[in-house]
């Protein structure tokens, strides 16, 4: 690790042993901990921010996508479906949603988040792509 990144870590790691409720300081560690591939460690800063505040958005949101990433579908799901009750209008929210439910192979409810997602942003090339992999995906399940 750089010398800096190390100051940085520690700097914070200082902050938060003083107030162990320091959520800012948490969440930002976290988000060192995965720039920098830790996931382990931001998973149990994202978790104790979620212990301290249940609804940070930025603490369900950013755990969702790390146990997306390494496959852990039922808690990445669990997190997301907390973050959807906090802001239901967030695109990419519902196009996770969508990837997880398909990932999931419940076709039905990854259509539903992924036209949720195209009501919000209609020209979003992305979640048609990700609407005709569903599509595709679904058709070969059935044949």
């Amino acid at each position: 690790m750089e010398e800096n990144l190390e100051l940085q870590i520690q700097k914070l790691e200082d902050v938060i042993q003083k107030n162990e409720k320091d959520l800012e300081s948490i969440l930002a560690l976290a988000r060192v901990w995965a720039e920098n591939n830790n996931f382990v460690k931001s998973l149990e800063l994202y978790n104790k921010a979620l212990s301290i505040e249940p609804e940070n958005y930025e603490a369900l949101i950013n755990s969702g996508s790390l146990y997306f990433y390494n496959k852990n579908y039922e808690n990445s799901l669990k997190n997301f479906l907390l973050a959807y009750k906090v802001n239901p209008k967030d695109e990419i929210l519902l196009t996770n949603l969508g990837n997880i439910y398909a990932e999931l192979r419940n076709f039905e409810n990854s259509k539903k988040y992924y036209e949720d997602a195209l009501l919000i942003s209609p020209e979003n090339p992305e979640i048609y792509w990700a609407l005709g992999v569903l599509y595709q995906d679904f058709q070969k399940s059935e044949m």
